[in-house]
This record gives structure tokens, C-alpha cells and sequence, in this order.
């Protein structure tokens, strides 16, 4: 769901190792893409694993209730021919600014300005492309190498649009946006049927389980369950596999995995505390808020409301500025209004903006440079975010 790609993105916020956080970064965002993918699954995923497979599957849920196409034969043409030219050497970002005829500095500096394709893609805005962009991955005509920083590569499908003839069916835009449109609605829609859970002695316990099992495993206890996962089993203690498996958070390969120790442990635990469990609710049991672990982000923005400085935040919580400078940033992106005029000047906000739309930036380190690295990271963000919520795109 969307609040869960929220935890995630607040868990892998707080990595210290940027070139980890990046990798993990990126394969959530290709899981996400998924999930809002109006391509056929079964090719999708097939494609993910290197199967060249032409057709769809018939069965998805794609398949069954079909997409708008429009002929995306001259789109894929424009897209592959590019990374073709480029030598398989950018990533998506870059590949939309050279389609696009972007001025920035780098693009000259590597002369991609000189390729046929430079600015043939004029006609098309950046969310468009990248939307295209998407569905051609997808489809398997091309590939992002996350050994090589997620560059782009051409695929044995590439060669059959570019050489072959082969015609490239896309979903059009509008479709995809109602797509998006339907898929968070029914996130909402599930939010509004809240989970059993409590916090209890026998969720302690199965914390207690939790902990050993990720000391064992080397990993965080958060790889093996969830907080709201181990709440949901407090509340119902399952003590069948059958009943495990409905427990939010149970996959088949967790269900194979921690099934029979969790089951188990709970069966124990009532053998040995006459432990009852709740009666089901129409709401969830859970303990107060303030004995709940909050979102890193949440806890600086009460900081804030507080009154206290930025850097007295980062103090206190033994974090870098940077750190708390990205909280702000997800909190505006979250919708949060936050008057962020302690945190960057609207001077300074409308020449971040500027610089933007003249550069065409799709990075950060193009700004950074242009304000020959006087202007923060974090700013930069904050001043991007502030700009999407006043364009009323969000993220």
C-alpha cells in the first residue's frame, strides 16, 4: 500500500550508507512501479528475469480489463535509438533531458548534444517520457542495470523495434493517470478497514522471538516482521499455519519460513499464561500513541512545532541537518503545511526554482553546482518540494 511505501521510504531515510540507501531506494521504486505497471504482469515480471516474451499473459489483472493504447512504435524508436547512441551510458533522467534538448552543462560537456536523436523528443514533456519510459522497461525493450547505477541498456527486443519493424503498442497517458487515480482509491478504500491489533504481553514475547531470529540472521528485526505485523498476531493469535497466513505481512516464503516457530511460540505462550485473545473490533487495539514508535519525520516536526531551531533539532536526536533537512522535505511531500520560512527564504526558494526550470534539472548535483555548491542539498530539495506542492503535483 501507499503507507507502506511510506515506512519504507522513513526506514531507508535513516541509512547512513548513501550507495546502499540508493540501491534500496531503487528497487522500491521498481516494486512500486509494479504495482501501478498497465502492462501485463506475467511479461513484466518475465522481463524482469531476462525472458524475451512478446505476448501478455491473458489472465492478469491488465489483461482482463485492458488499457487505452495509442502506437508508441515512433516513441520506442526516438527512446532506443538514444541509449543506442549514448552507448547504454545514462540512466532515465538523463536520457529524457537529451530526447528533450535539455541546455544543461553536463550534456555538452559529454557532447551528447552531437547524437541524431538530441532534442527529437521535444513534443513530449518529462513526466510524459518518463511515463513511456516506464512501460518500455516493462515491456522488455529495455533494462536498468543496477550494477551500473541503474543505467539504461537495450535489449534482444530493442533490436526488434530499431532493426525489425516491430510495432510498440503504449498505454496513453490519460488511461495511466486513471489507472493511478483507481489504485490509490482503493489503498484509501482499504485504510478505512482497519487491521486487529493490540499491544500486549504476548505481542512482547513475539517481539522477543523477533529480535533472536534477526540476531541470528544478521538482518533488522523489521526484515523478519513488522511492528503491525506482530500486533495483528497479538490480537488473534493464530495457532494454525491456515490462520498465520492471514496475518498482514505473511507471505508465502515468511508463511514457509517463520510460520511454524511464530505458531508455535504463540501456542506456548497460551499454554502458559492462559492468554485469551481480544474479541474482534471494528476498530484496531493498539497501545497510546505516545508508547508507539512514531515515523522518524513526525517526531521532527513536533520538535519543530516546539520551537526549536533546525540545528537544535539534529542536536537532540543526534542526527546530521541533512537528515533533518530530508524530514521536511518528505512532510511537504507527505502534504504536511509547514511554514518552512525559518528553514529557507522565499528569495532563496524562488532562485532554486529559476534555476531549475532554466537548466531543466533533473538533479540535484546540477543546481549544487550551479550555485557553485553554496546552497545545500537539503535546501535544494526543500525548495523543489515546495514548488511541487504549489503546482499541486505532490508525489
Amino acid at each position: 500500500s501507499y503507507a507502506d511505501i511510506r515506512v519504507w521510504r522513513e526506514i531507508i531515510s535513516e541509512i547512513e550508507n548513501r550507495e546502499f540507501a540508493e540501491i534500496q531506494t531503487n528497487k522500491l521504486n521498481r516494486m512500486m512501479q509494479f504495482a501501478e505497471a498497465v502492462s501485463c504482469r506475467r511479461r513484466i515480471l518475465l522481463t524482469y528475469f531476462n525472458e524475451d516474451k512478446a505476448e501478455n499473459c491473458g489472465h492478469c489483472d491488465i489483461c482482463k480489463n485492458p488499457p487505452r493504447h495509442v502506437d508508441g512504435t515512433l516513441i520506442a524508436q526516438k527512446a532506443l535509438s538514444a541509449v543506442y547512441r549514448l552507448k547504454e551510458s545514462v540512466g532515465l533522467n538523463m536520457l529524457i533531458d537529451v530526447l528533450r534538448g535539455s541546455q544543461r552543462r553536463d550534456i555538452f560537456l559529454n557532447n551528447y548534444h552531437l547524437i541524431k536523436t538530441y532534442g527529437k523528443g521535444k513534443d513530449l514533456s518529462f513526466e510524459q517520457w518518463k511515463n513511456y519510459l516506464r512501460q518500455l522497461i516493462n515491456l522488455g525493450y529495455l533494462e536498468m542495470a543496477p550494477d551500473e547505477k541503474m543505467v539504461l541498456k537495450l535489449t534482444p527486443a530493442s533490436n526488434r523495434v530499431l532493426f525489425e519493424k516491430e510495432q510498440v503498442q503504449l498505454v496513453d497517458m490519460q488511461t495511466a493517470r486513471e489507472h493511478l487515480a483507481r489504485e490509490k482509491a482503493a489503498a484509501k478504500a482499504r485504510q478505512k478497514s482497519p487491521r486487529q491489533r493490540a499491544r500486549n504481553q504476548l505481542f512482547e514475547h513475539l517481539r522477543e522471538l523477533r529480535m533472536k531470529l534477526a540476531r541470528e540472521k544478521g538482518v533488522p528485526p523489521y526484515v523478519i516482521f513488522s511492528d503491525a505485523s506482530l500486533e495483528e498476531m497479538a490480537a488473534k493469535a493464530p495457532t494454525s499455519l491456515e490462520a498465520f497466513a492471514n496475518i498482514a505481512g505473511v507471505g508465502e516464503m515468511k508463511l514457509k519460513t517463520y510460520g511454524p516457530v511464530f505458531v508455535q511460540a504463540i501456542e506456548e505462550f497460551i499454554a502458559q499464561t492462559g492468554f485469551i485473545p481480544s474479541p474482534p473490533t471494528a476498530e484496531p487495539i493498539v497501545a497510546p500513541m505516545s508508547e508507539l514508535k512514531k515515523p522518524s519525520a513526525e517526531i521532527t516536526l513536533e520538535l519543530y512545532q516546539q520551537g526549536l531551531s533546525l540545528h537544535e533539532i539534529a542536536e537532540k536526536r543526534g542526527l546530521q541537518p541533512t537528515t533533518i533537512f530530508s524530514h521536511f522535505t518528505q512532510l511537504i511531500q507527505n502534504g504536511e503545511h509547514i511554514d518552512t520560512s525559518d528553514l529557507i527564504s522565499e528569495e532563496e526558494t524562488q532562485k532554486i526554482i529559476a534555476a531549475q526550470e532554466q537548466l531543466q534539472a533533473s538533479k540535484l548535483k546540477e543546481l549544487f553546482e550551479h550555485f557553485n555548491e553554496k546552497i545545500p542539498y537539503g535546501k535544494l530539495r526543500l525548495a523543489l518540494a515546495l514548488k511541487e506542492r504549489r503546482e499541486g503535483v505532490g508525489l
